[in-house]
């Protein structure tokens, strides 16, 4: 049943579209040609390759066939940078929460009641020079230092994905962090991530999670351990990895 099930092209389908909507994942209408490609996990987040219709490859100053020199996978499409911002300018905050969350698995408390909210934008300041305000508030800083400088390095990016070089005047600072790496710019923020070990083993995690209906639990940690080795052997084949999920101890005992 098993291996019947991870050869069928309904079941290849399926694992493209169900997803945890609950949490509010972005399934970009490429991700099906991805599983088709057979791309990798690296490709996944550092892929130039687009299929833009007329109005978005405007967005994108592309031919529709590929993505700009300053985009680059998930993280230079307007559906994830879109749905990262906050009325009408990007927020660093969820930019940098949705990476460490859906990328990195890595989870953040909520803020505690007592947390100010963040300052309204000086006449003449930038959306970074903002933010940066707000993290310089002791109460903030412990939490926003974790996220912010992932966010801050897509700063190139407005509230509906188009890309800028300046804002209020001023020229647009994209310096950031990722998990402990300096990065300056959306293209090093995804290269970064395409190749960092937390990165290529969350992506195991949320695989396994989507097939299984729930976050991997103590017993099937050493499964989920065995998956991960298998997929960064294999060069990040997500095709492989969804097979072997399917034929997995996991789905089968």
């Amino acid at each position: 049943l098993a291996t019947t099930l991870a050869e069928h092209d309904v079941v290849w389908a399926c694992a493209v579209t169900q997803r945890d909507v609950s949490r509010s994942v972005i399934v970009p209408p490429w991700a099906s040609a991805v599983v088709a490609m057979k791309a990798s996990n690296s490709a996944n987040i550092s892929s130039r390759w687009v299929d833009a219709g007329p109005e978005l490859a405007a967005l994108y100053g592309s031919n529709g066939d590929a993505l700009p020199p300053e985009r680059v996978g998930v993280l230079g499409r307007a559906a994830f940078l879109g749905a990262t911002a906050r009325g009408d300018a990007p927020s660093p905050i969820l930019r940098g929460l949705a990476v460490l969350d859906r990328l990195a698995c890595t989870a953040i408390a909520p803020p505690p009641p007592s947390v100010p909210a963040i300052p309204d934008l000086d006449a003449g300041g930038t959306n970074r020079q903002r933010f940066e305000q707000h993290t310089a508030d002791p109460a903030c800083a412990g939490c926003h230092q974790q996220f912010d400088p992932i966010g801050f390095a897509l700063e190139h990016f407005d509230a509906i994905g188009a890309h800028r070089n300046v804002d209020a005047g001023l020229p647009i600072d994209a310096r950031g962090s990722v998990l402990g790496l300096e990065v300056d710019g959306a293209v090093e923020l995804a290269t970064t991530l395409a190749e960092h070990d937390v990165v290529w083993a969350c992506a195991v995690t949320q695989q396994l999670r989507a097939a299984i209906g729930h976050a991997p639990r103590t017993g099937e940690a050493c499964a989920r351990d065995a998956l991960a080795e298998s997929f960064r052997a294999g060069d990040g084949d997500l095709q492989a990895l969804l097979v072997e999920i399917a034929a997995s101890e996991v789905m089968t005992r």
